[in-house]
C-alpha cells in the first residue's frame, strides 16, 4: 500500500497538518459515512475559482481513490491522500501539505464545494453546469 509505506518513511509530516490528522482507514463508507458521502461527489469535471470569485482553471477528478488533474494539461496530476482530525470532523484533507475541503456548508446539490488549498488560500470548485442550479438556490 503506497499510503502506509509513505507514511512508513517518515512523509506524512507536515507542519500545516495539525498533529491529530491521520489517513483514513478501514471501510471509508462504513467508518467515515459523512466524509464519504463527499467523496462520492467528486468525480468529474470542475472550474476552480479563487476567493475572489475569479476563474483559474477547469479540472477533471479520475475517481475518489486516485486522482484530479488539469483540464488543460491532462499530465498535471495530483494525488488525493485523504486524511482526517478525529478531533474536527469539519474538515477532510485531501493532501499532506495541509489542502481540505469542508465538510460542513458544502452546497452539493448545486455542485459547488468549499475547499482550502494550502498554497492558494479558500478557493471553490464548481460544476460547469452549476452556474444556472446556483442562480437559482440564492
Amino acid at each position: 500500500n503506497f499510503l502506509l509505506h509513505w507514511y512508513s518513511m517518515g512523509c506524512g509530516s507536515s507542519n500545516k497538518l495539525p498533529p491529530t490528522v491521520k489517513p483514513l482507514c478501514g471501510n471509508v463508507a462504513t467508518d467515515y459515512p459523512l466524509y464519504f458521502k463527499l467523496m462520492q461527489f467528486l468525480p468529474g469535471e470542475w472550474e476552480v475559482f479563487d476567493q475572489h470569485q475569479r476563474y483559474q482553471c477547469s479540472i477533471v477528478v479520475n475517481e475518489i481513490y486516485s486522482s484530479y488533474h488539469s483540464k488543460q494539461n491532462p499530465k498535471d496530476i495530483s494525488h488525493f491522500i485523504w486524511m482526517a482530525d478525529p478531533n474536527d470532523d469539519s474538515k477532510l484533507y485531501y493532501d499532506t501539505l495541509g489542502s481540505y475541503m469542508e465538510v460542513t456548508g458544502n452546497v452539493t446539490e448545486i455542485g459547488e464545494l468549499n475547499l482550502h488549498h494550502y498554497k492558494n488560500g479558500r478557493i471553490v470548485w464548481r460544476r460547469p453546469e452549476s452556474y444556472m442550479r446556483l442562480s437559482k438556490y440564492r
